[in-house]
């Protein structure tokens, strides 16, 4: 009986230690640097994403770029998953010295690990430059697929940084933590002489 209450504290004890920590806000980059200028990125990895699909390329300027007006990319987080919170962007690559007139909408499908969708946002750009800032709250997101429709205009949007937090302990894992502590403090009493 004591080896069977034994390997119930220690699975309990694993359940609480293994439990991930509180979420962090954090701004990912998705500035490779202007020395890559001209590189295409498709299967290749930063900061903890692998970008896919043959529309991305640094732009002149060091970001992350689509070349394509008509294409789907995507960015696949390798660290399992993330909640999305907002992104900085702009219309067109660096290389476009003036603004064209016009705009030009984006579509982010956001994925979970088992490619499962979990919401869509289409996003309007100025066919400019300028970085712009979008926020939203999706959690538990693998994959983000951007679709550059060309529709009305064509955009060469470039990524500057995605604004994420970490993942967050589900119930079950609180749940799993809490008979861990309840199981080290009854351990710990009952050693104790009355």
């Amino acid at each position: 009986m004591t080896k069977l209450r034994n390997g119930v504290v220690a699975l309990a004890l694993l359940a609480g230690m293994t439990a991930p920590a509180l979420a962090e806000v954090q701004k990912v980059s998705l500035s490779l640097g202007a020395d890559r200028g001209g590189e295409l990125l498709d299967g290749q990895v930063f900061n903890g994403f692998t970008f896919e699909g043959d529309a991305w390329q640094v732009g002149s300027d060091g970001e992350a770029s689509i070349r394509k007006s008509v294409s789907t990319s995507s960015l696949i987080y390798n660290n399992g998953v993330f909640d999305f919170l907002g992104i900085t962007l702009s219309g067109l690559s660096s290389h476009y010295s003036k603004p064209m007139p016009g705009q030009g909408t984006l579509t982010f499908n956001f994925y979970d690990a088992a490619h499962a969708l979990l919401g869509s946002r289409n996003w309007t750009l100025d066919r400019t430059a300028n970085f712009v800032s979008f926020s939203d709250s999706i959690k538990g997101v693998n994959a983000i697929e951007i679709i550059n429709p060309r529709s009305p205009y064509y955009l060469a949007p470039r990524l500057l940084d995605l604004t994420i937090a970490g993942a967050v302990p589900e119930p079950e894992t609180w749940a799993m933590m809490g008979l861990g502590l309840t199981a080290m403090l009854l351990r710990v009493r009952r050693k104790k002489p009355l």
